[in-house]
């Protein structure tokens, strides 16, 4: 696993929030752009109202009774609590803070973190969790495939083993990738189905 400075990781967090959650910069030749450009607009899907990546549904009403958008807005770390107010700004601390820094506390400061925290800026935490479950479950780990306990728990302590060996990161990538493909034809992807594969196909390994 490539590992990064302090000051090379930081470089690498800031491009990703920008260059891949955000895939603002058609000059980049970003192939996600147009699959993800609704990220940067107010719009409203099955999650609600959504701008920048952020939705209502996981930020404004979760089920367990939980406002993080508020919560996060009443400590002064944002500047809105509704959805259609959100700046960028706002959106990348929301985005690093709920879905970058667990990734890298989890999968250190790698490309598999990045990777991860794509995914589940898109799918949520659990149905990225269940890929990395069914992934590990390549490498004989016999997970359920639950989408529970990436932080705690037999899932949490089969990634902590997986990543003391010496796996290969590119085959890994690969796998993950595979795995997330097969989420998105399993839920239907006739409407994004082209944007959602190459949203999959994002490799931070190769830059892609």
């Amino acid at each position: 696993m490539k590992k990064y400075t302090d000051s090379q990781w930081d470089y690498r967090q800031e491009d990703f929030i920008d260059g891949v959650l955000f895939r603002e910069d058609k000059s980049t030749k970003n192939p996600f752009y147009e699959a993800t450009k609704s990220n940067g607009g107010l719009h409203e899907d099955p999650g609600g109202w959504t701008k920048y990546g952020i939705s209502e549904r996981t930020f404004s009403k979760r089920e367990d009774g939980v406002n993080i958008l508020n919560d996060e807005y009443k400590a002064g770390n944002i500047s809105s609590f509704d959805i259609p107010n959100l700046t960028k700004e706002d959106a990348k601390f929301l985005h690093k803070k709920h879905y970058l820094d667990p990734m890298i506390r989890k999968f250190g400061k790698s490309d598999i973190a990045l990777k991860l925290a794509d995914i589940s800026v898109n799918i949520g935490m659990g149905n990225t969790t269940a890929i990395i479950q069914a992934a590990l479950n390549e490498y004989g780990a016999n997970l359920e495939v639950d989408g529970a306990g990436l932080f705690i728990g037999n899932t949490s302590d089969k990634v902590d083993t997986f990543l003391s060996s010496e796996y290969d990161e590119d085959k890994f990538m690969e796998v993950l990738t595979k795995k997330q493909k097969d989420y998105y034809i399993s839920i239907g992807n006739d409407k994004y189905g082209k944007g959602w594969d190459n949203r999959a196909n994002y490799n931070p390994i190769v830059g892609e």
